[in-house]
């Protein structure tokens, strides 16, 4: 994110982007019947490099549920991998296991919780890819099967654990190939050691003494079974189910009588059409029923779980339609034939294109939903969209540009943009548009500003007249150099201004009520020499004779000077604030006297007021106020490696910082605006203050 600015009750954001949404985190719980989300804050806020990856989740028998994943924080708690939520919803404050790594399976058996991840040690104790875990006291038990390689998955039977997955070197003390079972007291293999013929065993589940196993195999005990197969719990032998799968299947699960899995295939019983995803019967010969959603897979995984009522069937996975019907990541669809009957439609996306959801599971009269992802509701919008500040939802605004933008403003029923773009909707335009708020496409009106797109920096409206800055030095057949006023009061556009000469860049604008505060890389202004900053009357761009000398520019650890001017300041912004002018930039003295990066100047007498900041950092590059205090983004200098880091800060009128407002975030801050007298940020963070966000923020 880039630019945020408000108008008529709508807050625009551009930036990188080409989709939007509202983020949720990793986990959310979701209405049975309409499929609408309901964010929460515990859920949100689990957090690993920016993001939730929630693996599974198990109801704990009490109302409450654990949820397994890649995650260090939940809730802004330190919870590794594991987390537990109470009957209410809110974190457990007394379970904390503390896992060295991805615990990518949780389940519940006999009063014992079970992990399997890719960890090697539990609360300080060794154990590889396994352990169980006391429900009530968080402690690992003596239960240790130890196997060389981590599982792929793990099922339970009466006092054994069935666990799939490669070659075992030692699974319970044994050689195992692709399975083995290891007894839930001793933590030892059994003799249960049925023969595959294959390259994987991925999924198991278990059943009224049967074990289902998927993969990619194609015999057990010498039997023909292809991916898909039965196996007697007791003694390891093949039994008569055969489902026939022509693929990999990665995912089994056991749903009653029924069998749902999906995987990489498209046929099933020998002949029977189905694309990633069928369900067959647990008698008989496993032959598939009716039951037959059409998705549209991005990977191998496209079912992570399932969940039963009496006439639905709700699935998650890596998928983004159903039947032709847009679905990313979760399903509703009718229990005999498999057809989406609503617009269900949780819509959870990661990025906008990984859709890897992982567990759902009712809670609470809700569906709990966990994965990968961290959006829902995402729409398309190309480097530009609107908020109704009112309903606080995501406007129907969709221009579509091709390429970044620099700044917007606006006027009337218009929004003007600038930027790196050379078409917006179908209509090109070069750098520069005039967008129709009601219909969200160009205007007739198709002005050139400089040779290519890009040379617009910065636009601002005053009285009726719009101000373009930046690299231009031409307007259509004009000569224009940095800086155009063009008249927006009737129907023609008329350039005003040509007579202005900036030596370089123009890259802010702000108005006072009779003048135009321009700072930019110039040194000087129609042949009068001023250096970053020039103050113009707005009746006849006359420059002024307000002339400050910003100097010294901040240094890196080897003497390198930040600013752009080696001797010079650099002015980055302005804003007008309590009848004075404050400057903000790269610098640390004005007319001889010490300003550290911000600078007061009395708005009528243009005289240097003693504001004096003390916040530490090498620039100031945003400036607003509450009505009360000035905020800042500033770029500090944190280490001798030259690594930086971006703020926001409160300061008072003195310049004092409020050392109360202490705002942490994960990324860099590019802009913010104050909306209705609240900060709201924008940049390329995804978390502030342990929340979870991405590249916005509203500071409380």
């Amino acid at each position: 994110m880039k630019v945020v600015k408000e108008w008529n009750g709508h807050v625009y954001f551009a930036g990188n982007f080409t989709k939007v949404g509202v983020p949720v985190g990793g986990g959310s719980l979701v209405n049975l019947e309409t499929g609408t989300i309901f964010p929460t804050e515990e859920f949100m806020n689990f957090n690993d490099l920016g993001a939730a990856r929630i693996t599974s989740a198990v109801l704990d028998g009490v109302g409450g549920i654990f949820v397994s994943g890649n995650f260090q924080i939940a809730n802004t708690k330190p919870r590794t991998y594991l987390a537990h939520f109470l009957s209410d919803g809110k974190l457990d404050p007394n379970f904390n296991v503390v896992i060295n790594n991805v615990v990518n399976k949780v389940t519940i058996h006999a009063g014992v919780l079970y992990l399997l991840g890719d960890f090697t040690a539990v609360n300080g104790n060794t154990r590889n890819y396994l352990a169980a875990i006391d429900l009530t006291s968080g402690q690992v038990n003596s239960w240790n099967p130890n196997p060389d390689v981590q599982p792929s998955d793990i099922a339970f039977g009466d006092g054994v654990a069935f666990v799939v997955g490669g070659y075992f070197s030692s699974l319970g003390g044994q050689i195992r190939q692709f399975v083995g079972a290891v007894d839930l007291v001793s933590g030892t293999a059994t003799g249960w050691q049925p023969s595959i013929a294959g390259a994987s065993v991925k999924t198991v589940s278990h059943s009224g003494g049967v074990v289902y196993i998927g993969g990619n195999f194609t015999s057990i005990n010498s039997n023909t079974r292809n991916n898909l197969a039965a196996i007697n719990a007791s003694d390891g032998l093949t039994t008569s189910w055969n489902p026939n799968v022509d693929g990999e299947v990665t995912k089994l699960l056991i749903r009653g009588e029924k069998a749902y899995f999906g995987g990489s295939f498209t046929l099933v019983g020998g002949s029977t059409p189905r694309d990633f995803l069928a369900r067959v019967s647990l008698t008989g010969s496993g032959a598939p029923d009716n039951w037959a959603p059409a998705i549209s897979s991005y990977s191998l995984n496209p079912l992570e779980d399932v969940y039963e009522t009496n006439d639905s069937v709700f699935f998650v996975g890596n998928f983004d339609s159903v039947n032709g019907q847009s679905r990313a990541s979760a399903a509703k669809v009718d229990s005999v034939f498999g057809t989406a009957t609503d617009s269900w439609n949780p819509g959870l996306y990661d990025s906008g294109t990984n859709f890897a959801t992982k567990s759902i599971l009712p809670w609470n009269n809700r569906l709990f939903i966990g994965g990968n992802y961290v959006f829902t509701n995402i729409v398309d919008r190309n480097y530009l969209f609107s908020v109704d500040l009112n309903h606080q939802s995501i406007t129907g605004f969709s221009p579509f540009f091709n390429g970044l933008i620099n700044d917007i403003t606006f006027h009337g029923n218009y929004l003007y943009a600038s930027g790196n773009f050379t078409q917006v909707g179908s209509s090109t335009r070069n750098g520069f548009v005039e967008l129709d708020f009601g219909t969200a496409q160009p205007t007739s009106w198709n002005p050139t500003f400089g040779a290519s797109a890009g040379e617009v920096q910065t636009l601002a409206v005053k009285d009726n007249a719009l101000y373009v800055g930046g690299d231009l030095t031409t307007v259509d057949a004009s000569s224009i150099q940095r800086l155009a006023k063009i008249d927006l009061s009737g129907t023609t556009r008329t350039l005003l201004w040509p007579n202005l000469n900036f030596d370089g860049s123009v890259r802010k604008l702000v108005f006072s009520e009779t003048e135009l505060f321009v700072a930019g890389t110039f040194t000087s202004v129609s042949g009068n020499a001023r250096a970053g900053m020039v103050c113009l009357s707005l009746t006849g761009a006359n420059v002024t004779n307000f002339y400050p000398n910003f100097t010294d520019p901040i240094t890196t650890p080897n003497n390198i000077p930040i600013g752009t001017t080696a001797g010079l300041g650099t002015i980055k912004t302005f804003h007008i604030f309590g009848g004075a002018l404050y400057s903000a930039g790269e610098f640390s003295s004005v007319n001889g006297q010490s300003r550290y990066l911000v600078a007061g100047f009395d708005l009528e007498q243009k005289q240097l007021l003693p504001f004096n900041m003390t916040v530490p950092g090498s620039s100031v590059y945003g400036l607003s106020d509450d009505g009360n205090s000035l905020y800042l983004l500033s770029l500090s200098q944190y280490d001798l490696n030259l690594n930086f880091q971006t703020a926001l800060a409160k300061i008072d009128k003195t310049g004092a910082v409020d050392r109360s407002f202490s705002q942490l975030q994960s990324g860099n801050l590019s802009s913010f605006s104050m909306i209705r007298g609240v900060p709201i940020v924008v940049g390329s963070f995804y978390k502030w203050n342990q929340s979870f966000t991405q590249g916005i923020w509203a500071v409380q």
